[in-house]
């Protein structure tokens, strides 16, 4: 077992290789104290991200005003910034050894906010936090050679935002920030001594997943906004609406657009895809994309003196979509559910799709359903085992 001087971790890390051709070779297993909140590799690369909380300290000046009343000086107490420790593992025949790490300003939003390309390591970070008035967030990149030495950083950018999503393609990395509107930024990577920001967008909304289409398109995925001006509020409030899908054409990076937009169901709709790329389905050789989604509706209620809106469940299972260069066109849906009143029943949510030849399987906990791409109709429901939960 290993472990780093400075970690005050204490859970473990455990890394594992198999020999895929030789199945009956023993594992190659080593432990590391500390734990990993984001992991990406490379092909000859492991890098894993930990969050490095500082030490938590007080303003002496308030300190000293408020001495009479210990409750007071403990009231003011804070977090500093955290910062994310990154550590490089060398793969070489199924053997991780430990390289290199280095510390990087700010945290990271998911895994892709790591890659390597190039002989060159990049990460996007976000420092601070969006409602600290005093110390605006901030937004960044930074690249390292392969020794985990600096070379290039792009600081400061969306004062008062975070980072919902990033993506990086070649020599071009595609940073999505949001508070109350959706900047995409298009940021050059030719040079890592110098990252440069070449172009940006603002849009309603937020993109939390970006999913590359070709060389000069990107697909966003993530939900519709509106700003409603509240009495007593200094600035608008952020409502979430409906699920988004986007094509931006950044064949320009000076200036990227959004060229087309699909806004689908209204405020209260869900995807497990906005927090989990794995769950998007995307056809092997056709354009077809497809994701499990909850779709509601709203309307105003108004009763009395009061005015709300309220929201109602419509739909639930997975979405088809076709997406292309050209447009967003809807294909089908696929639903396990039966009728339901208010919320659908949660056994019957559609987790998973998968392809096998030209049949689509929707998965829920309960059941499968097979849906034919080219006659486009169900060919089969399958009903598995019911659920048993032991306590």
């Amino acid at each position: 077992m290993y472990f780093f001087p400075e970690s005050k971790e204490e859970q473990f890390l455990i890394l594992t290789s198999l020999d895929l051709n030789d199945m009956e070779k023993e594992a190659n297993i080593e432990t590391y104290l500390g734990a990993s909140d984001q992991i990406y590799m490379s092909h000859n690369n492991l890098y894993v991200a930990v969050n490095k909380y500082k030490e938590i300290e007080s303003d002496e000046n308030k300190v000293t005003e408020s001495n009479e009343d210990p409750v007071a000086d403990m009231m003011i107490w804070r977090p500093r910034d955290v910062d994310t420790e990154i550590t490089q593992f060398r793969v070489e025949e199924g053997t991780l050894t430990y390289h290199a790490s280095t510390v990087v300003n700010g945290t990271l939003i998911n895994q892709f906010a790591m890659d390597e390309r190039n002989n060159t390591f990049r990460v996007a970070t976000t420092k601070g936090d969006t409602w600290d008035d005093e110390q605006q967030s901030t937004n960044n990149l930074y690249t390292f050679d392969l020794n985990l030495k600096p070379l290039g950083a792009v600081e400061g950018l969306a004062e008062g935002e975070r980072i919902y999503s990033v993506r990086f393609m070649d020599e071009v990395a595609y940073m999505v920030t949001f508070k109350q509107v959706d900047p995409l930024f298009v940021i050059d990577l030719k040079d890592p001594a110098k990252p440069t920001v070449l172009g940006e967008l603002k849009i309603p909304g937020f993109s939390n997943y970006l999913h590359p289409l070709d060389e000069n398109h990107v697909i966003g995925f993530g939900q519709d906004t509106q700003l409603l001006e509240e009495e007593g509020m200094s600035e608008p409030v952020v409502r979430t609406d409906g699920i988004t899908i986007s094509v931006f054409d950044v064949s320009d990076p000076t200036n990227p657009i959004e060229k087309y937009s699909e806004v689908i169901g209204q405020g209260g709709s869900y995807s497990e895809l906005l927090h989990n790329h794995k769950v998007l389905f995307k056809h092997p050789t056709e354009s077809i994309f497809g994701f499990p989604a909850v779709l509601s509706e709203t309307k105003k209620v108004h009763k009395g003196d009061i005015t709300y809106e309220e929201y109602k469940v419509i739909f639930e299972g997975a979405l088809l979509y076709e997406i292309t260069p050209d447009g967003i066109e809807f294909l089908n849906s696929i639903t396990h559910q039966g009728e339901f009143k208010e919320y659908p029943e949660w056994t019957s949510e559609v987790k998973r799709i998968v392809l096998v030849d030209d049949s689509i399987y929707t998965l829920s906990w309960d059941k499968m359903k097979v849906y034919d791409l080219n006659q486009k109709k169900n060919l089969a429901t399958v009903e598995l085992p019911e659920l048993s939960f032991e306590y």
